[in-house]
């Protein structure tokens, strides 16, 4: 049950990570106002939508065993993998 309760905490603040860290690149890419080209709202939308599908490709490969050594090569190319498919999404 512990288990199961700090994947979840984790996938949650991963999640809220991501949603946060594009929330600053919009504001990077269009500065510190809301512009009517790039609307804010639409991007907010499809950053929430995508954040849980990205995770999932991250359950997936395994990548959130509290268990698994992180620095392995293996471990590298399947985040890597990852990222490509959040950045295709």
């Amino acid at each position: 049950m512990r288990y199961a309760i700090t994947v979840a905490l984790w996938l949650l603040t991963d999640c809220l990570f991501f949603v946060t860290t594009y929330i600053a690149a919009y504001f990077l890419r269009v500065g510190l106002i809301l512009s009517t080209d790039f609307p804010f709202d639409h991007f907010l939308t499809i950053t929430v939508i995508v954040s849980p599908l990205f995770l999932l490709v991250l359950l997936t490969t395994r990548t959130f065993a509290l268990m698994r050594n992180q620095a392995t090569v293996r471990n590298a190319a399947y985040v890597a993998y990852s990222c490509l498919v959040g950045t295709a999404l």
